[in-house]
């Protein structure tokens, strides 16, 4: 099991509270966040808001871990890895306000939860994260958190009504080890 806190020099990625829908309700509110993102891409109201974070706050941790990305106790955006293939494969999944956007805070945060899973979760062997091709910066942040660029699968995903391709970037255990290796 995943620890439910996650500490790095400027974040704690923690559980939601339902605290924090004024705060995640105010994230979402800009349309360049839901852009890469399935369903209508309009920003959602403060009800839809409440119902995402206590899908957050009553995830089954064995399937799928979400923590608040806070900076301060502010939440700042979401992580989310979910978990297929008896707990051997993972995908995350992350998103952070447009105004942090450029500042690391996202690949910080992706880091930590590749880290966090691969020490905690032994029969882990492989984490991916799916990206919208035109979401250049989650591709950075990706491979600034490990993850490298495997593929791009054609009309892949549907988004906002349109059929799109789908970028995988993964990172593999050993791959991960190797990262580890002090001596490297």
């Amino acid at each position: 099991m995943l620890p439910e806190v996650i500490q790095t020099s400027r974040l704690a990625l923690r559980p939601f509270r339902f605290a924090d829908v004024p705060e995640f309700f105010a994230c979402l509110q800009d349309p360049d966040m839901g852009q890469y993102l399935e369903g209508s891409g309009k920003p959602p109201t403060r009800e839809q808001t409440a119902h995402i974070v206590a899908r957050h706050i009553l995830a089954d941790r064995n399937e799928r871990c979400v923590w608040a990305i806070t900076i301060d106790d502010v939440v700042v955006g979401a992580i989310t890895i979910s978990f297929a293939k008896e707990q051997r494969i993972a995908e995350i999944g992350y998103s952070v306000k447009k105004p942090l956007w450029g500042q690391g805070i996202t690949s910080e945060a992706a880091g930590a939860v590749v880290d966090a899973a691969f020490a905690h979760m032994p029969d882990l062997q492989r984490i991916q994260a799916s990206i919208h091709p035109g979401n250049a910066g989650s591709i950075r942040a990706a491979a600034k958190a490990g993850l490298a660029y495997e593929a791009t699968l054609r009309a892949y995903s549907f988004v906002h009504g349109e059929v799109s391709d789908e970028v995988i970037c993964a990172i593999v255990r050993s791959d991960w080890q190797q990262s580890q290796d002090p001596n490297r």
